[in-house]
């Protein structure tokens, strides 16, 4: 079977109960969605989803804190047995479970086994039943759920939901020659520690169209991605398409598929008697984001001459350096980088980083400055952004000399304990630094990015830096024995091509960062 695309129904739903209490509805959503759905030849890919048209009601205050369910919408994707080639049907794996035809029974007409299956081993991760037609062999259906020592598992990965039961319905449906996916239920059940009430989680899926060798090529916003949470998406609601529907699309095709239909009722009363429902559905909650990003950066330095010379004796001269280098035409020094931005307005934000280098030219320091961006692709495309910042700098350059043994080696007062001493250049640096970037979202969590900048610098500092290594060999490390002493020293000689040099032997040049950036939204 080559790639189709479904026209399916979703709904997403949790209920929560609290200790001598009735079960409360705290959200529901519904969602018309169409799925590219990759050949069943391979496990990988699974397939986008394009969110068609959307509503959704919370019962419960924005305050109200409870557990948020993430990938809900990929329920299609997710718990497709046959798709996703689940542990209990792939070969190599069935020594872990005990199978036993349980009957024959009658499937959409056909005759079909009932095979039940249990674990045998702990690494089993279900107990179910598989319905398999007779004719074919294909898979049709399966009623299955979490072992015990899955739920085990679970329960120890799990911060917030202490799980007691997850449940899954499989169903799929012959269109001529060929087996589609017809519906799909899942429901977690457990304690949530957030909102001190038992739950149940529920999504349902039902496919309401198919087209065979099909392929739509949806537009970027309007997909929903893995990671998101559905709830706290935001989505444009048509008050037209819903308008001569009830909870969920009332026709044959999806009574006789959803499984879990009886709960509308009850959810129609508490939508009349709720106001809640009403106001957060119009509420307009204005959307911050805050992105750590992480980089690694590569800044030129290209020396002032070919030829160095160095050396140094301490006052009762039982250390003396006598180190000769010859200079390349640039030098690249290395670091990597965390940091964070936060949005101040539609397209401002406020940009904080720290960097450590990690080459044997380095440099390490800290940045903070505000930044601009600026949307370059069409609304509906992956988005990517070209950003322009203005960066106060405090940074240190370090070219490195030599490492040497110690024996008791006293620099200026300075006793240093370790076992090696390491010599550096060293330019400490406060400059602003303009820099551009190129930005790529990658999905709605991530984005890659590139960008060139500066340093304009107006205070410099240049010096010998002695430093001995830590318990865990790193050399040249804050908060270790250090020395640091001018170049115009009278116990010290740096010397570029021959002459005296009072300055770091290197001018900083363009520097070049790629790095990955997250986005967690925040409210206000």
């Amino acid at each position: 079977m080559g790639n189709t695309l479904l026209t399916g129904f979703y709904r997403e739903t949790n209920i929560h109960k609290e200790i001598d209490s009735v079960e409360h509805y705290y959200y529901v959503i519904e969602a018309i969605t169409k799925i590219n759905k990759p050949s069943y030849q391979t496990k990988l890919p699974e397939g986008d989803i394009k969110l068609e048209q959307v509503r959704k009601n919370q019962f419960v205050a924005e305050d109200v804190k409870f557990t948020k369910w993430y990938a809900g919408a990929y329920t299609p994707m997710r718990f497709d047995v046959v798709k996703k080639r689940m542990e209990f049907i792939v070969p190599n794996q069935q020594d872990r479970y005990a199978y036993q035809i349980e009957r024959q029974t009658t499937y959409y007409d056909r005759i079909v086994f009932e095979i039940s299956f249990k674990p045998v081993k702990n690494s089993a991760d279900y107990e179910g039943k598989l319905y398999i037609d007779t004719d074919t062999y294909a898979i049709v259906k399966a009623d299955y759920q979490y072992s015990k020592e899955r739920l085990r598992r679970e329960n120890i990965d799990r911060q917030h939901t202490g799980l007691q039961s997850r449940q899954f319905k499989v169903n799929y449906q012959p269109v001529g020659n060929v087996w589609h996916l017809q519906s799909i239920w899942q429901q977690a059940t457990g304690f949530d520690k957030n909102a001190n009430t038992t739950f149940r989680y529920i999504t349902e899926y039902a496919t309401t169209g198919i087209q065979e060798n099909t392929v739509e090529d949806f537009d970027y916003i309007d997909k929903i991605q893995w990671g998101e949470v559905f709830l706290t998406k935001n989505t444009n609601y048509d008050s037209t398409f819903w308008k001569d529907f009830n909870i969920v699309t009332e026709t044959k095709a999806l009574t006789d598929h959803l499984i879990d239909t009886t709960y509308q009722l009850k959810v129609k009363q508490e939508m009349a008697t709720s106001l809640s429902a009403t106001e957060l559905k119009k509420t307009n909650r204005k959307q911050k984001r805050l992105n750590p990003f992480f980089t690694i950066t590569n800044y030129g330095m290209q020396p002032n001459g070919n030829a160095l010379s160095i050396t140094y004796s301490n006052p009762d001269n039982s250390f003396t350096v006598n180190e000769q280098r010859n200079l390349n035409q640039t030098y690249f020094a290395w670091s990597s980088s965390f940091g964070l931005t936060y949005d101040v307005g539609k397209n401002m934000y406020v940009s904080a980083q720290v960097y450590n280098g990690f080459s044997r030219n380095k440099f390490s320091g800290f940045d903070i400055g505000l930044g601009h961006r600026f949307l370059l692709s069409k609304p509906n495309n992956r988005p990517k952004h070209v950003a322009i910042e203005l960066l106060f700098s405090s940074s240190r350059f370090f070219y490195r000399i030599a490492d040497y043994k110690n024996n008791n080696i006293t620099i200026d007062g300075v006793t240093f304990k370790n076992d090696k001493v390491r010599l550096e250049l060293m330019n400490e640096q406060l400059a602003i630094k303009p820099k551009i970037n190129y930005e790529v979202e990658i999905n709605r969590k991530y984005s890659f990015y590139f960008e060139v900048g500066y340093l304009l610098t107006f205070s410099q500092r240049h010096r010998l830096l002695f430093s001995d290594e830590n318990k865990n060999g790193a050399l040249g490390s804050i908060g270790l024995n250090r020395k640091a002493l001018p170049f115009s020293n009278e116990r010290t000689s740096v010397l570029v091509n021959g002459q005296p040099a009072e300055r770091f032997p290197f001018e900083n040049l363009l520097y070049i960062t790629i790095g990955c950036k997250g986005s967690i939204k925040l409210f206000r």
